[in-house]
């Protein structure tokens, strides 16, 4: 055998070798088997849920001794966490029969059940708020709630403390899909579809006293969905991200898919994390300086894949999108073997098609002490999968940092596979409850523990 055809077999064999791995490992990322399904009715620990280590966030306790339970609790310092420990075996998720079961008589609202663990009680704070959205606490209490459909950011004040609106009022109306929210320097910030502005606060007040100011000029256009998330970070930076404009591209504007960060007067803008599809929902964790940011995976790969994620967002992460999907799920249109090296893991992945958007840690004393420090996280729920899933609040019981089990916690916005609401966001009340907004109920809903 000559050396010229020595050498020709060799190429031939290595590049056999390369076209075999990369089925394999396509072929291994697109197994539904790998991902199991959502364990409705069947009480075993969490077998649908798969955890990555991109870090523990920095636990916290409850203060001791615990406050009357109207107050609002402030964290203790830290525990330090030295070494990263193993994850403890997830412990059991209620099913759904095991919730609806148990005796709460006051689980239901506007003529529907909402099934919550034993002792949870669930009310209407506020409803005929249309398309209700994203939430955000003022510095003196006032709820202000966002409304796309309408245009429009509602105040909603609750002087008697009862636990319902008494009183609400249009801030600002004339707006183009308002989306986020959050207060800062004396300034309340909205997301429009295509810009950031802010109003000047005064303590008080239910309609904006001053014209808006621009803050972030010309986001990117286009696409289907106007949703950003905005926030703050221990930085004082804005954070503000931005959604694709398709399943998977290769998007034309190096600000889609990501997470942009700006100086409070939207200056300075730069790119702080890329390659998440669609992330609707941003929370700095207690004691922790990144971001944590839920993120919807792309659609049509099926019922059960790619997961949908939870991803700790350090600066200048790149989530692998469009080319890769939940950390080690190579794209089947774009992906190549290797799409996903060097992809960080998710702080957690949930069940394809639940869609995450708004999340909160708990830091108050109106729950069980348990509670404290968990993450609760609106699951808007699918929309194209054959059997529905999502349309809940879920929690993440963290130890030591990390995930160590999902709970549901609020479920029965699906009822026999239709949903009657949405959840979008969640946050906690001052005294300690969880409000919930519901854009297609039109409803913000009071969730509070009464043994």
């Amino acid at each position: 055998m000559t050396r010229l055809m020595r050498l020709a077999l060799a190429i031939l064999f290595v590049l056999g070798s390369v076209g075999c791995g990369a089925a394999v490992k396509l072929a291994a990322a697109l197994d539904p088997a790998r991902l199991p399904s959502w364990p409705r009715g069947v009480p075993t620990p969490s077998p649908w849920l798969r955890w990555g280590l991109p870090g523990p966030l920095t636990p916290f306790v409850p203060p001791s001794p615990a406050p009357s339970p109207t107050a609002t609790s402030t964290p203790a310092p830290p525990t330090p966490t030295p070494t990263r420990t193993p994850f403890p075996t997830a412990t059991a998720v209620p099913s759904l029969e095991q919730l609806r079961a148990q005796p709460i008589p006051s689980t239901r609202v506007l003529g529907h059940g909402i099934q919550l663990p034993q002792g949870f009680k669930i009310d209407v704070f506020a409803q005929g708020v249309k398309s209700a959205s994203y939430m955000a606490y003022s510095p003196d209490g006032v709820l202000f709630v966002s409304q796309p459909e309408q245009g429009t950011i509602t105040a909603l004040r609750d002087r008697s403390g009862k636990g319902q609106a008494e009183s609400s009022a249009a801030y600002a109306g004339g707006l183009t899909q308002p989306t986020g929210l959050a207060f800062f320097g004396g300034y309340l910030y909205v997301a429009e579809a295509q810009q950031v502005i802010r109003f000047r606060y005064t303590p008080g007040e239910m309609h904006a006293s001053t014209a808006p100011e621009v803050v972030v000029h010309d986001l990117p256009a286009g696409g289907s969905n106007p949703t950003h998330a905005i926030g703050f970070g221990p930085d004082q930076k804005l954070y503000v991200t931005i959604p694709a404009t398709c399943n998977a591209c290769r998007e034309a504007d190096p600000r889609r898919a990501t997470i942009m960060r700006y100086e409070p007067d939207g200056s300075h803008e730069e790119v702080f994390a890329q390659g998440l599809r669609d992330a609707e929902g941003l929370l700095w964790y207690p004691n922790s300086p990144n971001p944590l940011a839920t993120n919807s995976s792309r659609r049509r790969m099926g019922e059960d894949l790619p997961p949908d994620t939870i991803e700790l967002v350090a600066p200048h992460s790149n989530f692998g999108w469009p080319f890769c999907h939940a950390g080690d799920i190579v794209d089947p249109d774009l992906g190549w073997p290797n799409a996903c090296d060097g992809v960080p893991h998710p702080f957690v992945q949930l069940p394809a098609h639940t869609t995450p958007r708004g999340l909160c840690a708990y830091q108050g004393t109106q729950f069980p002490a348990e509670y404290y420090g968990s993450i609760f996280v609106a699951l808007s729920g699918s929309w194209e999968r054959k059997v529905p899933t999502g349309y809940e609040i879920v929690r993440l019981k963290l130890q030591n940092g990390q995930v160590a089990a999902v709970e549901h916690f609020a479920s029965g916005w699906l009822v026999q596979e239709q949903a009657w609401g949405r959840p979008v966001d969640v946050i906690q009340a001052g005294d300690g409850s969880l409000l919930v907004s519901d854009d297609w109920a039109g409803a913000i809903y009071r969730i509070h523990y009464q043994p």
